[in-house]
């Protein structure tokens, strides 16, 4: 052991510091309050909760930064309050007593007290339940059934009844199936045309009839003769052009045509090689031979 220190709380104050600690770092080992690390390292004895507080506060503080407790106490015992073994007994008994007395006076104490009777009373009414509820069912099983014709036969017409108005409605259904196949058959006999009704130098004109009604068309535009051919489509007198672009043998382009469409403009930068085709049926475009192949033609579909 080193030659004695002045005291206690130096010695232990410089073993601290050796060790790196400041009094927040023992304050997180030791778990023991800063103010009273203080007072021990100051020799503020009364600070502290009572005397053995004193000596197992020096003890950890002492093992924590190194040192030995027991010998330090041993060391520095005439400075260090000495302990009452039979005062700390006498107050821990107190205190048990408090506790207990405490503890009995506690609802939850006194329903754990109590748990046993309340179970009893809880199986019995389960119990009182379960017999009530068999007895009435039995009750119900052995109850006479009463026949009541009456009631058989205004079922069995309404049954007739119900059965009679739904033949007549299946009839009507039937009847109403049969009349629109045939109007769609009738209406799907008639074969799409397109006729030229007008041509006056880069304008041409034609007519589209038999054009389906409900449901859109598609449009279908594409090069030929191994060419291209720029083209632009507006549908019913719009601001702006439903398709702008260049079609080439290998990449035609498919315009949908709403089914309340009543005119298609469509300007071709080469009419000698646009093809088109409506519906899967081909359109004859009448091009001029000796036109210019840059020359811009329109052509107005009216749908009739």
């Amino acid at each position: 052991m080193n030659e004695k220190m002045s005291n206690i709380g130096e010695e232990l104050r410089d073993a601290r510091i050796k060790k790196g600690y400041t009094l927040d770092d023992l304050q997180q080992i030791t778990k023991i309050q800063k103010r009273y690390l203080i007072a021990i390292e100051e020799e503020k004895f009364d600070e502290l909760p009572g005397d053995f507080y004193v000596r197992a506060f020096i003890k950890q503080y002492a093992d924590t930064v190194g040192l030995d407790g027991n010998e330090l106490l041993e060391q520095y015992q005439e400075n260090v309050p000495q302990t009452d073994p039979q005062k700390y007994v006498d107050q821990s008994v107190s205190e048990q007593t408090r506790t207990s007395k405490a503890t009995t006076n506690t609802w939850w104490f006194r329903l754990e007290q109590r748990l046993p009777q309340i179970i009893i009373v809880f199986l019995v009414v389960v119990l009182i339940g379960a017999i009530y509820a068999f007895m009435l069912h039995k009750r119900s099983e052995n109850k006479p059934t009463i026949p009541d014709n009456g009631a058989k036969v205004t079922v069995s017409t309404n049954a007739s009844a119900k059965k009679r108005e739904s033949i007549s409605r299946a009839k009507a259904s039937s009847s109403k199936m049969a009349a629109s196949a045939k109007k769609k058959s009738s209406t799907s006999t008639k074969k799409l045309a397109v006729k030229q009704t007008a041509k006056s130098g880069n304008t041409q004109a034609y007519t589209i009839t038999n054009l389906p009604t409900d449901k859109d068309s598609q449009l279908v535009i594409s090069a030929k003769n191994n060419g291209s051919a720029w083209i632009t489509v507006t549908l019913d007198d719009a601001t702006s052009a439903t398709y702008t672009g260049e079609v080439t043998t290998s990449a035609s382009h498919t315009v949908t045509i709403p089914k309340a469409t009543k005119k298609i403009v469509l300007t071709s930068g080469n009419l000698a090689n646009t093809g088109l085709k409506l519906n899967e049926t081909d359109v004859a475009l009448t091009a001029d031979s000796t036109a210019n192949s840059s020359e811009k033609t329109t052509i107005t579909f009216s749908v009739k």
